[in-house]
Formats: structure tokens, C-alpha cells, sequence
């Protein structure tokens, strides 16, 4: 089954945007810390995503979208040494 919406792809990581859910993909090459945060607009961390040891290989974590208004968000993290910063935006 197809599912329809958009992805941002970078090396380590991409996004899939759903209707109702925001799908983060890793891929570690060993196993690592991460820390997975969102951010609103204004810089205030809402909430961690993630903060835990993630295994070799492919995780996903799942964002439901509608635990957030419509607006802009911004997801910061660190995976071992490599950052992620990447802006998402919510409508509903």
C-alpha cells in the first residue's frame, strides 16, 4: 500500500510526512546515544522524542500529529556525533 505525502532524506536520517503522523527513519552503522527533541517556533523544547541507546542498523520513530497545533516545529538531536536539525510544519 502506497502511503501518500512527502519525505525529507539527508545520509543518516529521513522524514515521512503522513496525514496524521510524522515518521523519523536512523540508520546507525553501531550502536548509539540518541536524543531526539522537538521544538515551537520561538526555540522552547516541548517535548524529548527519543533519549535512549538505539541499536545498529534502521529504528523509526513515530509523531503523532495531532498531539501538536498547526505551525511551525523544529527537530534537534544528537546521534553520536551527527546532528539533526530540520524544520517541520503541522496543518491539520
Amino acid at each position: 500500500k502506497e502511503i501518500k505525502g512527502s519525505e525529507v532524506k539527508s545520509d543518516n536520517y529521513f522524514i515521512k510526512y503522513d496525514v496524521s503522523k510524522i515518521e523519523l527513519y536512523f540508520g546507525a552503522s553501531k550502536e548509539s546515544e540518541l536524543k531526539l527533541s522537538i521544538y515551537d517556533k520561538t526555540g522552547r523544547e516541548l517535548k524529548d522524542l527519543y533519549k535512549g541507546k538505539i541499536e545498529k542498523g534502521y529504528s523509526k520513530l513515530t509523531i503523532n500529529k495531532g498531539d501538536y497545533a498547526t505551525g511551525e516545529y523544529f527537530i534537534r538531536g544528537r546521534m553520536g556525533k551527527i546532528e539533526i536539525n530540520t524544520k517541520v510544519l503541522i496543518l491539520k
